[in-house]
C-alpha cells in the first residue's frame, strides 16, 4: 500500500520557489525520506527538472559521511551547483549525530538468522562489527529497551579517533 502524503507534498509544492529552506520534520519511520526522496522527486522529475539538478544525500550512509562536516557538505554542494545558473534542489536526510555517548547511528537488525536465535541485540552483543554492504562501518554500543531489534552504534572511523 502506498501512501500519496498529498498535504505534505502539496505543501512542498507550493514552497518550491520562495527561495527558502524546507526542512521536513518529525517522528522516526514515518516516511520523511519517502516523501523526500520518493514523491517530492517524482514531482521534479515529472515537471521538467533534470536529474542532475536533484542531489540527493543520505548523511546515515556510510558512503555520504564525510557530508556530515558542514565544510565538506558545502564544498560538494557548491561544486555541483556551479555547473551552471539553472535551479538545484538539494534533499539531505540527516542523521542525528550524538558520538559523545557513542550513539553515532540508530541501526536496526535485518539479519533473518540473528533474529531467529537471539530475537535482536542482546546483552554482550556491545562492539559487536556492523556491517554495510559488507564493509565494516563501526560496532554495535547499545540496545533499544523497548525494541531488541534496534539499537545504537559508532561509527569506525569515531572508534579510531578515540
Amino acid at each position: 500500500m502506498r501512501f500519496e502524503r498529498e498535504h505534505y507534498i502539496n505543501k512542498l509544492i507550493s514552497s518550491k520557489h520562495n527561495h527558502l529552506i524546507k526542512i521536513v520534520t518529525g517522528l522516526r519511520r514515518v516516511g520523511k525520506s519517502y516523501l523526500l526522496f520518493n514523491l517530492y522527486k517524482q514531482h521534479l522529475l515529472t515537471n521538467g527538472v533534470d536529474v542532475n539538478h536533484i542531489i540527493e544525500l543520505q548523511l546515515d550512509s556510510f558512503a555520504h559521511r564525510k557530508y556530515r562536516k558542514a565544510e565538506t557538505l558545502y564544498e560538494y554542494v557548491e561544486n555541483l551547483t556551479n555547473q551552471d545558473s539553472q535551479m538545484y534542489y538539494v534533499m539531505i536526510d540527516e542523521v542525528q549525530m550524538n558520538a559523545k555517548d557513542n550513539k553515532d547511528l540508530v541501526l536496526r537488525v535485518t539479519d533473518p538468522e540473528l533474529l531467529r536465535k537471539t530475537g535482536g541485540i542482546v546483552q554482550g552483543m556491545s562492539g559487536s562489527p556492523i556491517l554495510q554492504n559488507g564493509k565494516l562501518i563501526g560496532a554495535v554500543t547499545h540496545v533499544f529497551v523497548n525494541n531488541p531489534r534496534k539499537g545504537y552504534g559508532i561509527f569506525i572511523e569515531d572508534m579510531l579517533t578515540k
